[in-house]
């Protein structure tokens, strides 16, 4: 079994997780070393946006399929700190050690500030969240880790108490067929080395100063744009749409593409990362958009050139490839004001991504 340190930095104000228990290359891949799941930083309204969008465009109710996609993946990343003996016996004998553990690393993945006040095991775990990031994803983070500790498959509720959001998870009843063996989430690998910079006193990535931490709200902020980001696995969206390309084809993808470019394209122009852009030409500005990618862990552009208004970026080892297709496309929009057309290619150097005028 391994504990994740909850310590923060007070030279660099960073947690030591980024240091002993997520691996972090010179592409700013952030990798969890036991479940080899990638993380990435969110803005709290994007993910949000994306199934709301797909629902509403397909008239498919599915935010309950994504909850139990996310409630996998979170599953497996708690199961990756109860390997081996000592994590069996840890399950078996003292669970809550497990739930305590939950509390205090909440916070330092932005989600709100998160209390267990009751546990049952294997029949229910009962939770008080505060300032969520989103009330229908916690739900999947508490039931994830029910899951993790107990083996035993759950359903989660969450109702609203004033200021406190109050989760329960309990034992499922009755097997869920359409999800069994569904949702399998792909290893993640670094293609960078891990010669970066880092903080002189714990060995954090410098790049993560970009951000602030607040442990008593449960928030992560960006220090320039001040805007709240939350750290979770692009696998979840990632393992959907998978899902759905079986159901609809490959249309899901320019589907995920134009509501990620049109979200990005709406925060730009509504002055969002302003602070991005004050002072620089338009190609500078698109450069310091898409470098939006890299400092949330989304992939490392490598290459990015403009001539007139056609716009060309290669991403490196890539997460979540249409949701960083959506961002270049929603950066070039809204800067050049162009419809934009997409043309993607992949090879060794990585995702080639041409963006021309309609």
């Amino acid at each position: 079994m391994q504990w994740i340190k909850t310590t923060i930095c007070g030279t660099c104000g960073v947690p030591a997780i980024w240091s002993n228990w997520i691996s972090v290359d010179s592409d700013n891949t952030s990798i969890d070393s036991k479940a080899a799941m990638r993380g990435v930083f969110y803005e709290i309204e994007e993910v949000q946006n994306i199934f709301a969008r797909i629902e509403e465009k397909l008239s498919i109710p599915f935010s309950h399929v994504y909850l139990e996609a996310h409630k996998e993946v979170i599953r497996q990343f708690f199961e990756g700190t109860l390997l081996g003996r000592i994590g069996a016996l840890v399950r078996k004998t003292v669970p809550h050690l497990v739930l305590d553990r939950l509390s205090d690393v909440a916070p330092l993945f932005g989600v709100g500030t998160v209390k267990v006040i009751g546990f049952r095991r294997g029949e229910l775990l009962e939770v008080e969240s505060r300032n969520v990031w989103n009330d229908v994803l916690i739900n999947s983070d508490v039931g994830g880790a029910f899951e993790a500790i107990t083996q035993v498959v759950c359903d989660v509720e969450g109702r609203w108490e004033g200021e406190r959001y109050i989760q329960t998870a309990k034992k499922r009843a009755r097997a869920i067929e359409e999800f069994k063996g569904r949702f399998t989430v792909a290893r993640s690998k670094s293609v960078g080395n891990y010669d970066t910079p880092k903080c002189y006193h714990c060995g954090t990535p410098v790049t993560f100063q970009a951000f602030e931490w607040n442990r008593e709200k449960g928030e992560i902020t960006e220090r320039d744009t001040g805007l709240r980001v939350v750290y979770e696995t692009p696998a979840s969206v990632d393992s959907l749409v998978s899902e759905m390309e079986k159901e609809i084809g490959g249309e899901i993808h320019d589907l995920v593409i134009r509501i990620e470019a049109d979200y990005v394209k709406e925060r730009i122009l509504s002055g969002a990362y302003k602070k991005l852009s004050e002072g620089k030409d338009a190609k500078d500005t698109i450069f310091e958009y898409t470098n939006l990618i890299r400092r949330r862990c989304f992939g490392n552009p490598v290459i990015s050139d403009i001539e007139g208004n056609d716009l060309r970026v290669t991403i490196r080892n890539p997460g979540s490839e249409d949701m960083v297709v959506g961002r270049i496309l929603g950066s070039y929009e809204a800067v050049t004001g162009e419809k934009g057309m997409v043309y993607i290619k992949r090879d060794d150097e990585g995702l080639k991504v041409a963006i021309k005028p309609e």
